[in-house]
């Protein structure tokens, strides 16, 4: 079926910028590390796509705290975007569960942001 639409990304304008989008947990243990400098990139790249205001910030932590509640209303809406949203939220979910040494200052922020709805996120 791949094969007999090879058009389809194009009736779609946001289609080829979502392919550009990394799909988080999807890595092979034998890949190397993701930088700080890539989450980020992905996650500016998806929340341009959003269109969700963000300060451009290389902090990492600074862009998770500022953001995240923003990429929950979006998922919560379940509307075309709620996919990429998703994406978002797994993007720091990922960058979360690999930093644990690093503290739980940016899981607390992000569960937060989830809410009443965490238990929905972990199905």
């Amino acid at each position: 079926m791949e094969g007999s639409e090879p058009k389809e990304s194009s009736s779609e304008p946001q289609a080829p910028s979502e392919k550009k989008v990394r799909e988080p947990f999807s890595r092979a243990m034998k890949d190397e590390p993701i930088s700080n400098e890539q989450r980020l990139k992905e996650l500016w790249h998806l929340l341009d796509m959003l269109e969700i205001e963000y300060k451009k910030t290389t902090d990492l932590h600074t862009l998770i705290s500022s953001v995240s509640e923003s990429l929950t209303m979006v998922w919560k809406k379940r509307d075309p975007k709620s996919e990429l949203a998703l994406k978002g939220l797994l993007l720091i979910l990922e960058y979360c569960l690999s930093h644990v040494f690093d503290g739980h200052a940016v899981f607390e922020v992000f569960v937060t942001s989830l809410g009443f709805n965490t238990v929905i996120f972990w199905k």
